[in-house]
């Protein structure tokens, strides 16, 4: 009797070769590239259709009818949640605004 072994590489061993995890495939991409090119050459056609729906069904199922069509050109983002860990600081600034003033140093709150 023989034993026919598994394809592809042994448990344990690290994945080597291959595209990057979560890089969509080249017809992905492509695809995505052509529709929204389609929609960037029909802006002023879709605005049309979008007031049509408002005006006939309401403001209501054109904003589902304009979300619905953002699916197929920007990608739905993933949910994350944050660990508590402790603190979290979070800083925004803005280019060529003014200085936001530094937040306060642990050893300064400790004092």
């Amino acid at each position: 009797m023989t034993t026919l072994s598994k394809p592809g590489r042994k448990p344990g061993t690290p994945k080597t070769g291959g595209r990057q995890a979560g890089t969509p495939n080249r017809t992905t991409r492509r695809a995505r590239e052509v529709v929204v090119e389609v929609i960037e050459n029909n802006a002023e056609r879709i605005q049309g259709w979008l007031d049509q729906i408002s005006k006939t069904d309401g403001p209501r199922e054109a904003l589902r009818a304009y979300t619905a069509l953002l699916e197929f050109a920007i990608p739905k983002m993933a949910r994350n949640e944050l660990a508590d860990n402790g603190p979290t600081q979070l800083i925004v600034s803005w280019q060529g605004g003014p200085a936001m003033p530094q937040p306060p140093q642990e050893a300064d709150l400790q004092q």
